[in-house]
């Protein structure tokens, strides 16, 4: 019989542990381009899987670590030297790129693509850790109301208890031994309940609570509504993406723009039936489906609510000015055309 672990309360065959250890091992390695990284594991009740891995690597260039699969999944990057350039990129777009001290924490959330890009010797943790992990401890501890980590992801920021926990692991990464395993767990336990603790939404960090949204929090959501202007997109849907509560992704757009996403994304379909209405063959019954709303009745109300005036109107008078702007004399374009005296 293959030998046993009893790890956080749940039984991992070695083989499977040995097999895990590899396989996290041998992916942070292949994307950071370090050989057989060292890897610690722990199975926590119901058998999911935490790890913590060591990349190190002195000779290091400028790079571009390949993109890393998407999952319900967070990674803690916990920066053990100093990093002349690091940049995290979600769905292409840079979300913080600047030097990083030791001690330097970065959390990024794998449910989007997300490339990392580093410039200078390497010596980092990464931690990994499901989310469906944190949400089962928050709700054993009574934290039912926890979903998502409430963090600035993908900047850096200080946290001595993450950069201690991962100081206390060094010694088990670069001479493990099974009598160790017991406070490995208990190391990455302490870590899942810090998390919970500070990034539950008890103190959200002052780039969402007091500034708003961060800048790619607000372009993630402007983008959204603007590539399901048609089909619509919910509140919820837009907060999971943007990683922050529904209640906190309102507050904060409207900080940001004055607006609440819903009075946003009604402004979109109102632009876009703008356009379309441009074409005289559209009906304006074609314009409403077209553009997201119900029926012609719900666009014609929505629309003189905003714009002032109803659908059919405001199609009037545009193709009289435009008819107007057409019809310039010569005379009048070289009027326009020439500068205004000082």
């Amino acid at each position: 019989m293959a030998p046993r672990l009893l790890v956080d309360g749940a039984i991992l065959q070695q083989e499977a542990y040995i097999m895990l250890k590899e396989a996290f091992g041998e992916c942070f390695g292949q994307l950071s381009r370090v050989r057989n990284p060292p890897t610690l594991v722990s199975c926590a009740m119901g058998a999911q899987v935490s790890t913590v891995t060591e990349i190190q690597n002195e000779d290091a260039p400028f790079g571009l670590f390949q993109p890393i699969t998407r999952e319900d999944a967070y990674l803690v990057i916990l920066q053990m030297a100093q990093l002349r350039s690091f940049d995290v990129l979600v769905a292409g777009r840079s979300v913080g790129h600047e030097s990083m001290e030791a001690g330097a924490v970065r959390i990024v959330y794998l449910a989007d693509e997300i490339v990392v890009r580093a410039s200078g010797p390497l010596h980092l943790l990464i931690f990994y850790i499901p989310r469906r992990l944190l949400k089962d401890m928050a709700d054993r501890h009574g934290n039912t109301g926890f979903d998502v980590l409430q963090c600035p992801w993908g900047q850096s920021f200080s946290d001595p208890i993450i950069h201690g926990l991962g100081q206390c692991l060094l010694p088990a990464l670069r001479n493990f031994s099974r009598l160790q395993q017991p406070f490995v767990d208990y190391i990455l336990m302490s870590l899942r309940s810090h998390l919970i603790g500070r990034f539950s939404g008890a103190a959200v960090p002052a780039s969402v609570s007091i500034r708003g949204l961060t800048t790619w929090q607000e372009r993630r959501a402007k983008d959204l509504m603007a590539s399901h202007v048609q089909e619509g997109v919910s509140v919820a849907h837009l907060a999971q993406a943007c990683h922050i509560s529904p209640s906190g992704l309102v507050r904060g757009f409207k900080r940001n723009t004055g607006l609440t996403p819903y009075q946003w994304f009604l402004s979109l379909r109102i632009n876009l039936a703008m356009d379309l209405m441009e074409d005289d063959a559209r009906s304006l019954a074609d314009v409403a489906l077209q553009s997201g709303f119900a029926d012609q009745s719900h666009f014609s109300r929505v629309f003189k609510e905003k714009v002032g005036i109803s659908p059919g109107a405001w199609r009037s008078r545009s193709a009289r000015l435009f008819a107007a702007e057409t019809t310039d004399t010569p005379s009048d374009r070289e009027d326009q055309a020439a500068p205004l005296s000082t």
